[in-house]
């Protein structure tokens, strides 16, 4: 995800973010197909997006609040 692309991030609802690898996982586990492993290996790497997701919302958070002073 691009900081540039993203404009206004009140828009997201960030902790709706906690529940996505435990959502991805269920939709994931109906899929016969898709060994096990490979759906905890998404979910890990995207259980550790998370922070920095919101690293990333933060940060640009203080900078647009530092550049309207």
């Amino acid at each position: 995800m691009s900081v540039d692309s993203t404009h206004n991030w009140d828009w997201y609802d960030l902790n709706v973010l906690d529940a996505a690898p435990d959502i991805v996982r269920d939709q994931l586990a109906t899929n016969v197909r898709m060994s096990l492993v490979i759906v905890d290996a998404i979910c890990a790497t995207l259980s550790r997006r998370i922070p920095l997701i919101r690293e990333i919302h933060d940060s640009v958070s203080l900078h647009l609040a530092l550049v309207r002073v």
